[in-house]
C-alpha cells in the first residue's frame, strides 16, 4: 500500500493555491489542484483521496459543501478548511462536519504545513491499521478453513480406520 498522501486542494485565489501546492509538493505530498467546488467533486469521482485543503467561501458551491459531498465517495476523507471571513456558523458547520483543522487567513506556512504532517500520520496511521486487520481477518479465514477441512478429513479417517466397513 502506497504511502504517498494524495491531497486535493481547493483554493480560488490563484496566487495563494500557487504557493500551497508547491509547499505541498515539496514535503513530498501528491496534490491535485482546482479552483471551484465543481472541479473537486470531479475529480473526486476519479481519484482516491486523503486530504482536502478548502477555502470556505468559494464562487458555486462553498467549500464546506465540497467536503460534505466529497465525503460521500470518500468517507475517511481528512479535511483543513481555510477561510479569510470567518463566521460563527461557518465555524459551527466545521466542526459538525469533523474537519482536522479550522485556519484562519491569514495563516504561518509552517504552521499550516505542520498541520498537514499531523493528519498525514494520522491518514498512515488509519492505513496501517486497515492492513493490520485484513491481514487478521485473512488468517482468520485461513484458520477456519483449515478447521473445517481438518475436520471432515479427521471424520473420514476416523470412520475408516474405526473397522467398520
Amino acid at each position: 500500500m502506497s504511502q504517498t498522501i494524495r491531497i486535493l486542494l481547493l483554493e480560488d485565489d490563484a496566487e495563494l493555491l500557487t504557493v500551497i501546492r508547491e509547499s505541498l509538493e515539496d514535503e513530498g505530498y501528491e496534490v491535485l489542484a482546482v479552483q471551484s467546488g465543481e472541479d473537486a467533486l470531479g475529480l473526486s469521482h476519479q481519484q482516491d483521496l486523503d486530504l482536502l485543503v478548502t477555502d470556505v467561501r468559494l464562487p458555486g458551491i462553498d467549500g464546506l459543501d465540497t467536503l460534505l459531498r466529497v465525503r460521500e465517495f470518500h468517507p475517511d476523507l481528512r479535511g483543513i478548511v481555510m477561510t479569510g471571513y470567518a463566521s460563527e456558523a461557518d465555524t459551527i458547520r466545521a466542526m459538525r462536519l469533523g474537519v482536522g483543522e479550522y485556519l484562519k487567513k491569514p495563516f504561518a506556512l509552517d504552521h499550516f504545513l505542520e498541520v498537514v504532517r499531523g493528519l498525514a500520520a494520522q491518514i498512515r496511521e488509519r492505513r496501517l491499521e486497515r492492513q493490520e486487520w485484513k491481514a487478521y481477518e485473512q488468517l482468520l479465514g485461513w484458520a477456519l478453513q483449515q478447521r473445517l477441512l481438518g475436520s471432515s478429513e479427521s471424520a473420514g479417517y476416523v470412520q475408516s480406520g474405526s473397522g467398520k466397513t
